[in-house]
Formats: C-alpha cells, sequence, structure tokens
C-alpha cells in the first residue's frame, strides 16, 4: 500500500475537492463537532447547530421557512386528581342545608396564579320520595349553581326519588379558576327537602339483588398555560 504524507490538501482550482464515483474517504480518528456540517432541512436535518433549552419543543418557524426551538404551547394539563367513594352516606340535619359528601374534597396548591380547574362530579343520591340535591363547593363558595332562583334552592343538579329503592346519577362540570397559588379546597356537597339523604345507596337498602348500592367520584383537572 502507498501512503502520501502532506499537511493540507488544496484544489488545484475552484473550492472543492471531488472524491470519485465509488470512492470513500475514510477519516480514522472522527472528526470534532466544530467540524461536521449542519445538514438541512432538505437533506433530513434540523438546519440547527444547538439544542434548545429545557422545556422547548421543535417547532416550524413562522415563515414556514426552517425549524426552531421554541416554548412549549400553553393548555397543558399540569396533573389530575381523582376522588371517589364507594361506601355509603346518610346525610340528615337541616332541610336544605348544604352537607360535605365524604371524600368527595381535595385541598390543592395551584401550580400558578393562572391555573384553571376543570371539575367533573358524578354523585349518586337517594331518597324517600323527596328531592335531593348536589353541589360544587369552590375556595368555600358553592359555584355552578342557577343565579337568581329567587324563592327557589340554587343547585348543580337535583333529583326527586320516585321510589323507596330509587337512586339517580347527579352529574355536573365546571371550570374554575381560583386566581391563586394559596391551597383551594374543592368539594362536593348535598342537601335534601325532609329527612335525610342517602349517598351511594335507595331509601329501603334491602340486603337484595334489586337494592342495589353504587359509587360517586369526582375527578379534577389542573389547566396551565
Amino acid at each position: 500500500m502507498s501512503k502520501i504524507k502532506v499537511n493540507e490538501i488544496e484544489a488545484q482550482t475552484g473550492s472543492t475537492i471531488t472524491i470519485p464515483t465509488g470512492q470513500s474517504l475514510v477519516v480514522t480518528d472522527g472528526l470534532s463537532t466544530s467540524s461536521l456540517p449542519t445538514i438541512p432541512v432538505s437533506k433530513g436535518g434540523t438546519g440547527l447547530t444547538s439544542v434548545g433549552t429545557a422545556g422547548q419543543v421543535l417547532a416550524v418557524n413562522s415563515g414556514a421557512t426552517a425549524l426552531e426551538f421554541a416554548d412549549a404551547s400553553s393548555g397543558k394539563i399540569y396533573e389530575v386528581y381523582y376522588n371517589s367513594f364507594t361506601d355509603v352516606q346518610t346525610i340528615s340535619g337541616s332541610a336544605y342545608t348544604w352537607y360535605d359528601i365524604t371524600n368527595l374534597s381535595r385541598t390543592i396548591t395551584p401550580q400558578s396564579a393562572s391555573s384553571k380547574f376543570w371539575i367533573h362530579c358524578r354523585i349518586s343520591t337517594g331518597a324517600n320520595g323527596n328531592h335531593q340535591y348536589t353541589a360544587l363547593n369552590c375556595g368555600g363558595s358553592l359555584v355552578h349553581i342557577n343565579t337568581a332562583p329567587g324563592s327557589r334552592l340554587a343547585t348543580s343538579s337535583t333529583h326527586a326519588a320516585k321510589t323507596t329503592w330509587d337512586q339517580a346519577d347527579q352529574v355536573f362540570s365546571y371550570l374554575w379558576s381560583p386566581a391563586t397559588t394559596s391551597p383551594v379546597t374543592i368539594k362536593a356537597q348535598a342537601a335534601f327537602e325532609s329527612l335525610y339523604i342517602y349517598i351511594n345507596r335507595g331509601d329501603r337498602d334491602d340486603n337484595a339483588l334489586y337494592d342495589a348500592r353504587s359509587t360517586s367520584d369526582m375527578t379534577i383537572f389542573e389547566l396551565t398555560s
């Protein structure tokens, strides 16, 4: 094998040195990063010479001519909180008064003051021929209720039991913007027309197949910008 020792190769004319077809140039010790070319998008590359910063994504620029690193778009789901209640609860006391439902409560510290909470509740209620009411309490106040009920009770949902074994799922959703980074409490509450309200059971609740028991739950999505 012949060996040529040179310190520099220069084209005789122009600025390009061509390796003939069928031949290849092998660099045994590799090339330094600084010597590597930037591969354009047209050749399957990114056209970029470095990575972006933490949390950024690769995006097409405003002119749709190249790629660039940019901040991720808004509207991310930061966290999902889920509470379920699979036992039964009897709520009695004063009619048309709001009482907390067992385990359907969550205290959360918002990720930012611009965080929004999308809250979905499904509450199974029963009674004995009376009305049952459910509502959402966010930060100490009832929300998602009728704003001008007159003498009517303002609720998120209501149901009138027809039989002693009657149950109904009361379902509602709400988007809440607390505008704070202090801890906030979100909870489901229930009220009744007279005597009591049952959660996850009917009034009769015999040990029989037709007197079923059910479950209730609350799911909270924290949305951040």
